[in-house]
C-alpha cells in the first residue's frame, strides 16, 4: 500500500496570514504534520471525522517549524487527546515559549522602525497564545513513524531556524513545510530567518528524488524540481534588481522596498524580505549600509583602486 495522506486546510487567525495545511499520514500510528491555529482545532477535528479519524487516533504531531500557523493547535490537541509533539531541537524552545522568537529590545532598537514596531506588536500577541511542551526534539536524519511508515527528518533552515522537511523515500514524497510555494516565493525575513540558509536548503532539496510535494500553503506541486528552480531564479532576480537600483546611487530602505514591490503589500513582509536580501549582500560585501538620523541608507561599495 502506498503512502496515504489527507490534506486538512485551515483558516488563518492572524492578520496577513493565509490558509495553512495540516496533513494526516495514515499508518499503524497516524502522524499529524502541523496543527494549524489554536482557533482552528475544531475545524481540524471535524475534517478528521469526515475521513474516519478522531484526534485521539493521532499518535504524534510533528511541527515543521516554529511559526504560529504551524503549531498553534498543539496545546488544545494535547489537552484533548494526549498527543505527543515533536519538532526540531532548534524549534522546540521557540514553540514552547514564543517570546524567545523575538530579539531583545537592544537589537530591535537598531532595526528599521517598521520591522521593530511589528515585532513588538507580535510580542503582545504571543503572550496570549497557549503553548505546550515539545516531547521529542528531532535532529537531522531522525526517522518518524512505525514499521509501516518512515519519514526522514531533513533540517532545512532559512525560512525559520528550526524548519524541517519530512521525506518518504519509497514514494519519493516530501512534506515541504514553507520551503516551497505553488506561486511566488516563500517569505524569508531578516528577523527570524536567513536568506543564505534558505537558498542552501533549497539547493539541498534539489538533490533529492522527489515525485510529489505536500506544501503548507496552497495545493500540490507536480514538477517539484522545476518549481524549486523557479523559486531560486526569482530570489536571484530580486537580488539583481536591488543591485541595479543601487547602481543609480545611495537609497534608503523605503525606496528599495517601493522599487521591488511597486504594487505594495503588507509592510512587515515587504520590508523584512528586502532587508533579508540586503543582509545577504552586505555579508558578501556587495552592499554597504550606514545609519544617519535614524534612517538606514544602502549603497554599492566603491571599487578598490589598484
Amino acid at each position: 500500500m502506498g503512502l496515504r495522506v489527507h490534506t486538512i486546510s485551515l483558516e488563518p487567525s492572524f492578520p496577513g496570514l493565509q490558509r495553512v495545511n495540516a496533513f494526516l499520514v495514515e499508518s499503524e500510528t497516524p502522524v499529524l504534520i502541523d496543527s494549524g491555529y489554536e482557533e482552528s482545532v475544531g475545524e481540524l477535528s471535524s475534517q478528521l471525522e469526515e475521513i474516519g479519524f478522531d484526534l485521539s487516533d493521532v499518535s504524534m504531531i510533528v511541527n515543521t517549524h516554529e511559526h504560529i500557523d504551524h503549531f498553534g493547535g498543539n496545546a488544545s490537541i494535547k489537552e484533548r487527546a494526549g498527543v505527543k509533539i515533536a519538532a526540531h531541537e532548534v524549534a522546540a524552545p521557540l514553540i514552547e515559549d514564543m517570546k524567545k522568537q523575538l530579539p531583545p529590545e537592544e537589537v530591535l532598537s537598531e532595526m528599521p522602525g517598521i520591522i521593530a514596531d511589528h515585532a513588538r506588536m507580535r510580542a503582545s500577541i504571543y503572550e496570549k497564545v497557549k503553548t505546550a511542551k515539545v516531547d521529542m526534539r528531532l535532529r537531522e536524519g531522525d526517522s518518524i513513524g512505525a514499521a509501516d511508515l518512515s519519514l526522514k527528518v531533513l533540517h532545512t533552515p532559512g525560512h525559520a531556524p528550526g524548519h524541517i522537511c519530512l521525506y518518504e523515500g519509497e514514494s519519493r514524497t516530501i512534506f515541504a513545510g514553507d520551503m516551497i510555494t505553488v506561486r511566488g516565493t516563500p517569505f524569508v525575513g531578516c528577523l527570524q530567518g536567513s536568506l543564505e540558509e534558505f537558498l542552501e536548503s533549497l539547493q539541498r532539496l534539489k538533490k533529492l528524488r522527489i515525485d510529489k510535494a505536500f506544501l503548507s500553503h496552497g495545493g500540490e506541486v507536480g514538477e517539484v524540481h522545476k518549481r524549486i528552480d523557479g523559486i531560486l531564479q526569482q530570489k536571484f532576480r530580486t537580488e539583481q534588481k536591488l543591485l541595479e537600483i543601487l547602481g543609480e546611487g545611495e537609497k534608503d530602505l523605503s525606496e528599495l522596498v517601493n522599487s521591488v514591490y511597486p504594487e505594495g503589500g503588507f509592510p512587515y513582509f515587504t520590508y523584512n524580505s528586502v532587508l533579508a536580501h540586503l543582509v545577504k549582500l552586505q555579508n558578501e560585501r556587495r552592499v554597504k549600509v550606514v545609519k544617519r538620523e535614524g534612517t538606514f541608507f544602502f549603497s554599492l561599495p566603491r571599487p578598490s583602486s589598484k
